[in-house]
C-alpha cells in the first residue's frame, strides 16, 4: 500500500489540515511537541479502519469545542489501483465511503462502516489489529512484533511484505511449466504421424515452445523479486 495523500477536518488538534500530500520513498515528519505530527498518523489509521487506536473512543478524535462534523479522507494505492476513503462522525453517527479512481473519475465501490472496513481488509489483505501491530507502531509500543514466537514472526513479515504471493505465483508457474513441456513432448511424439498433420503439429510446438520461454522469464522476474523481498525481510527479522 502506498499513502498518496490525506486531509482532516475537525480532528483532534486539526480544524482543516488542508490536503497533505506524500511523494513516494520515505516521509519523515518534523515538529515540535504537539505540532500534531501523530494526530496524521491517527487520521491514516482511522480514515483506514475507522477506529482510535489511542483511546478507542471515536469521540475522542473529535476537536474540543465546535459541533462541526469530523472528517476524514484517504487516497491511497494498492496493486496499481488509487482508492479514496472518505468517513464522517458527528455525535455517534457514522458514515464510510470507498471509491476507486480510475481515468480522473471516481466510483463509490462500498459504502457504510462494515460495508467499508470488509472491503479495505479484502483489499490490503490485513485487518486493523495487524496493522496496529506491525505496521503502525506507536512510540514505545514496538513489543507486538518483537514479542512473536519466531515462526509467527515470520509469518506476519511475509505477508506484510507479499512474500506469499510472490511464492504462490512461482509454484503455479512452475505446475504449468512442466504441463506445458509434458504437452511439447506429446507433440513432438505425434510428429511421427500422417504428412497432413505435420504443419499444424509444427505450430503447436512452436507456440508451445514460446509460452515455455515466456514463463521461464516470468519466473526469472518473480525469482529477482523474491531475492529482494528476502532481504527486506531479513533485515526487518534482525
Amino acid at each position: 500500500m502506498i499513502i498518496k495523500g490525506i486531509r482532516i477536518k475537525n480532528f483532534l488538534s486539526y480544524e482543516d489540515s488542508g490536503y497533505i500530500e506524500f511523494d513516494r520513498g520515505t516521509t519523515v515528519m518534523i515538529g515540535e511537541n504537539g505540532a500534531g505530527k501523530t494526530a496524521i498518523i491517527d487520521g491514516i489509521m482511522f480514515s483506514l479502519f475507522g477506529k482510535n487506536e489511542r483511546t478507542r473512543k471515536l469521540e475522542d478524535l473529535h476537536r474540543r469545542g465546535t459541533s462541526k462534523p469530523l472528517e476524514s479522507e484517504l487516497v491511497f494505492e494498492e496493486n496499481g489501483k488509487i482508492y479514496k476513503i472518505r468517513r464522517i462522525w458527528s455525535n455517534g453517527i457514522t458514515g464510510a465511503y470507498l471509491y476507486i479512481i480510475e481515468n480522473g473519475e471516481e466510483k463509490l465501490i462500498a459504502e457504510r462502516t462494515s460495508s467499508v472496513n470488509t472491503k479495505i481488509e479484502e483489499i490490503l489483505g490485513l485487518d486493523s489489529n495487524t496493522m496496529a501491530n506491525t505496521i503502525y507502531l506507536k512510540q514505545g509500543e514496538i513489543e507486538g512484533l518483537l514479542s512473536m514466537q519466531p515462526a509467527q514472526r515470520k509469518e506476519m513479515i511475509d505477508r506484510l511484505l507479499g512474500i506469499n504471493k510472490f511464492e504462490d505465483a512461482y509454484r503455479l508457474m512452475r505446475e504449468l511449466i512442466s504441463l506445458v513441456k509434458e504437452e511439447k513432448n506429446n507433440v513432438e511424439k505425434d510428429e511421427e504421424g500422417s504428412e497432413s498433420d505435420l504443419e499444424n503439429l509444427k505450430k503447436q510446438k512452436e507456440d508451445i515452445e514460446k509460452n515455455i520461454d515466456d514463463e521461464e522469464r516470468r519466473i526469472k522476474r518473480i525469482e529477482e523479486e523474491l531475492e529482494k523481498l528476502e532481504e527486506e525481510r531479513e533485515v526487518l527479522d534482525k
